[in-house]
């Protein structure tokens, strides 16, 4: 699941959004299943969705993860669980769209889930 995080909330990317849109082209699943493209989500939202992979984008240094690392729902997460939360850059997965954007996106996923 990719998301834009800030130091006031996690906003996912459902399959409305580009990058969501574009990793169910990929095969990957939606756990958001929203139709507005950046629900912003709690923590609790978030665990019930209980997404395989995060990619998060940061638009500051620090973000509401650092807040909630501290949450041992946080931990309960399987993206978490099992090392699978990826910080990515903005730039390429959420304001670049288009050809240029989806190479970056699919580089990211090549190098850090090897598919």
């Amino acid at each position: 699941m990719p998301a834009v995080v800030n130091p006031k909330g996690f906003f996912a990317h459902s399959d409305h959004a580009y990058s969501g849109s574009f990793l169910a082209a990929l095969g990957f699943n939606d756990p958001v299943k929203n139709n507005t493209a950046y629900p912003q989500l709690t923590l609790e939202q978030l665990a019930e969705t209980n997404p395989q992979v995060l990619f998060l984008m940061p638009t500051d240094k620090e973000t509401i993860i650092k807040q909630w690392e501290t949450n041992p729902v946080w931990k309960k997460i399987d993206a978490v669980a099992n090392n699978k939360v990826f910080t990515v850059e903005r730039r390429d997965w959420s304001l670049s769209r288009g050809l240029l954007g989806s190479e970056k996106m699919l580089e990211d996923i090549v190098k850090n889930l090897g598919e």
